[in-house]
């Protein structure tokens, strides 16, 4: 059986990835589909949060790690650590390093992620889609979260750099893209595609929250990758994604 592990956004619990999860064993019933989560009141970073994540990963079966938008760094990192199994990464509106950001690393302690006003984070997150149910999903989920835990996550995908990994990644790379995304440039798309030339980029017509606005068609570019991506197996139906 092939797993495919999804690895969060900034607020860290994994609820985000709800409907694109449901999508995804619609689209294939035989996938194990594991969710991280991290907690929601110990402000982790990056080098904190690698070891729990790590040992997520499955052990003695094929399969794939998806980073959305904040987990993209820690999912170059575990892919460029070549674990056995891996068979493919996916990134969705995410980045290796953020260089055009990281000015406002230093005043991210005192601002309040949590309580930015309504309208300003659906136009980040959801652009023209803001006033859509999911922007209520949002601010519910975001509730969950201790403020200091936003602010530190924000802060290290400011200041990470994890570029120079990219070359050390052998598995074939889906980047999936948001043509509307006013969190993640466009630039951080065409970085890792750069140093990782195996990539595979995808540009859809959506928002940051990719995943949550079209579940269906990144469902099926995902899954369409993973089909693609997994080695021919010795047997009849060996390690087989059908999609």
């Amino acid at each position: 059986m092939t797993a495919l592990v999804l690895l969060p956004g900034l607020d860290g619990t994994g609820r985000l990835f709800d409907a694109f999860a449901t999508e995804m064993a619609v689209q294939h019933p035989g996938l194990e589909i594991i969710v991280a989560s991290y907690p929601v009141d110990e402000p982790l970073d990056y080098d904190a949060l690698e070891p729990t994540v790590r040992a997520l990963l499955p052990q003695g079966q094929p399969f794939f790690l998806l980073g959305e938008s904040f987990s993209g760094p820690l999912a170059i990192r575990l892919a460029a650590a070549q674990p056995t199994g891996l068979q493919g990464l996916i990134l969705s509106c995410s980045f290796a390093s953020m260089p055009g950001l990281g000015w406002l690393s230093p005043m991210l302690p005192t601002v309040p992620l949590a309580f930015l006003p309504t309208p300003l984070l659906g136009y980040l997150t959801l652009g023209r889609l803001s006033a859509s149910p999911l922007l209520d999903d949002l601010l519910e989920i975001l509730g969950t979260v201790d403020p200091a835990v936003l602010r530190t996550r924000a802060q290290a995908a400011m200041s990470i750099d994890c570029s120079a990994l990219l070359s050390k990644i052998q598995v074939p790379l889906l980047y999936l893209q948001a043509r509307n995304d006013h969190i993640v440039p466009e630039s951080a798309g065409l970085l890792v595609r750069r140093l990782a030339p195996q990539t595979q980029l995808r540009v859809f017509d959506a928002p940051h929250l990719l995943l949550q606005s079209l579940p269906v068609d990144a469902a099926q570019a995902v899954c369409g990758f993973m089909t693609t991506s997994l080695p021919v197996q010795a047997g009849p139906m060996a390690g087989m994604v059908a999609c």
